[in-house]
């Protein structure tokens, strides 16, 4: 089995997130998680819906979509 190492990765900081590079390494803390449900049908949700933390502070929202 591969072993990783993740002392070799290097991580993108949150606050450099920006829209030109589509790839990103990033290590985050999920400090808030919810189901985004619709109005109209409330046991049904459309996506999964984050607040994430770096090990600076800055803090991001993060949504994924149900269809992924």
């Amino acid at each position: 089995m591969a072993q990783n190492n993740w002392d070799e990765i290097v991580f993108d900081k949150v606050a450099d997130i920006d829209e030109p590079k589509e790839i990103w390494n990033i290590r985050v803390q999920v400090i808030l998680l919810w189901k985004q449900t619709y109005k109209n049908i409330p046991k049904m949700f459309s996506s999964l819906d984050m607040i994430l933390i770096d090990e600076q502070g800055t803090k991001i929202q993060a949504t994924i979509q149900k269809s992924h």
